[in-house]
């Protein structure tokens, strides 16, 4: 079984970082997440547990990017984060001196020449895990601050994380949600809560999910980490707010430790990956920007949006029963017998999925009807507007949405996600999606947020 030590995040203007530094990662067993953009990496450090922060000195600007409150980044990840911060020092005189001059003691060289300096500064931050509690995310699933306030109480505990193996809990079960505590907690860089598990699952409203028989500890957290990283290197565009792409990504992440949990499930998701990478982009980009888009709806109950990243992620999973020629071929090509054999894949997907014990039928319902369109010009069935339950328009916008946007070997003329919005207004296909959806889509389209450089 592969173990992983922990997360290692790395700021590089590159996009190939140090090679003898990923080297190390890869067998160290640490987990190596590379940012070139600093609004990602600060959302990135909010959503996930990191042993250090490798900062590249020779980052353009990297000692001059101020907060609007007047802090450089180190300060931010530091205090305001609690990250440690480790800086990469090429042979440069005048990075060394200015290194020298702010006081930054945890130093490595660029190129990474020695792994001796890296091993010196992890073996002082890395913190034991318990034999007998095992990891953080066995026990517990986190939530943004957000996905709490819109709630009167919790009928559950809520926790905050204080380490890899402790929790502090900061809500009683049926306490009134005191939005100040969050607030404040959001204030000092809190980005996450956490339930227990079996809590969270009843949050969701899922039952008798969980077999047993699926990944368990580090296994299923690394494949976790594998997908996330997949998220932000083909999914995330630049259009959209770091903090709330990252906050969907959240709900996508717990759906996939859920997934985890049953074995059926865990190999569903697999297979699709092992028939088609384009295929398995695009059922994540649809499972994402579905729940994207449904908090620009004012759709934040965490059981509506589980179940869009679960119908989402497995909406395609009947394309694995049409004929396997159909795969290789972009679909706007197909004739019409290719054409109705791909028309199958929604009742397809339905069939394959009624095997998994304790799935809410309504995500079956989301799922079979995510290809029906407004003016009825959709399939299976053909449904019109007031026939198609309202989660499945989403997924109708958010599908139509990746096809559109998501680079795969069919389509490499791909849309930015402004012009896609374009089209999404043209007359033929004003009549065939939800207008309510496309606007929150262009809501979330126009959102941005950046740190800001000091004048």
């Amino acid at each position: 079984m592969n173990t992983t030590r922990g997360n290692i995040a790395l700021l590089t203007k590159s996009d190939n970082p140090d090679e003898k530094l990923v080297k190390f990662c890869d067998k160290g067993q640490y987990i190596l997440h590379s940012y070139t953009k600093i609004d990602a990496l600060i959302a990135g450090v909010k959503s996930r547990k990191y042993l250090t922060v490798i900062l590249e000195a020779d980052y353009p600007n990297l000692f001059d990017i101020k907060n609007p409150s007047g802090d450089n980044l180190i300060t931010v990840l530091e205090r305001d984060l609690l990250v440690p911060v480790t800086v990469s020092v090429p042979e440069d005189e005048v990075l060394k001196a200015t290194v020298n001059v702010l006081g930054i003691s945890r130093t490595i060289p660029k190129p990474l020449f020695r792994e001796e300096p890296l091993v010196a500064v992890l073996v002082n931050l890395v913190i034991p895990t318990k034999k007998d509690t095992g990891i953080f995310e066995d026990d517990y699933c986190g939530l943004f601050i957000d996905d709490f306030l819109y709630l009167k109480y919790c009928p559950f505990d809520i926790y905050c994380r204080l380490s890899e193996t402790k929790a502090l809990k900061v809500v009683n079960a049926y306490d009134i949600i005191n939005t100040e505590l969050l607030q404040r907690l959001k204030d000092k860089g809190m980005s996450r809560l956490f339930l227990k598990r079996q809590d969270y699952k009843k949050l969701i409203a899922i039952n008798a999910y969980s077999d047993n028989k699926g990944l368990e500890g580090k296994e299923r957290l690394a494949w976790i980490n594998s997908i996330s990283h997949s998220l932000l290197d083909d999914v995330y565009h630049d259009d959209v707010n770091v903090e709330t792409f990252f906050a969907a990504k959240q709900i996508v992440e717990n759906t996939l430790d859920l997934v985890a949990d049953n074995s059926m499930m865990f190999e569903l998701i697999k297979s699709l990956n092992e028939l088609n990478n384009d295929i398995y982009k695009h059922s994540l980009g649809m499972s994402v920007y579905s729940v994207l888009i449904a908090s620009k709806m004012g759709m934040n109950d965490p059981k509506i949006k589980f179940r869009l990243s679960m119908s989402g992620m497995f909406a395609d999973i009947g394309l694995k029963q049409i004929p396997p020629e159909l795969h290789d071929k972009s679909r706007i090509l197909y004739n019409h017998k290719e054409q109705l054999e791909y028309m199958k894949h929604p009742d397809l997907s339905v069939d394959i999925l009624r095997a998994v014990e304790g799935l809410p039928e309504e995500i079956l319902q989301v799922i079979s009807q995510h290809h029906e369109s407004m003016d009825g010009s959709g399939f299976p069935r053909r449904y019109t507007k007031n026939q198609i339950h309202p989660l499945a328009k989403i997924i109708r916008v958010a599908d139509e949405f990746c096809f559109l946007t998501l680079r795969t070997k069919h389509n490499k003329n791909i849309m930015s996600p402004i012009k896609a919005l374009e089209e999404f207004r043209k007359p033929y296909n004003h009549t065939r999606f939800d207008k309510d959806v496309v606007s929150a889509l262009e809501t979330l389209l126009l959102e941005k947020t950046t740190l800001k450089k000091s004048a």
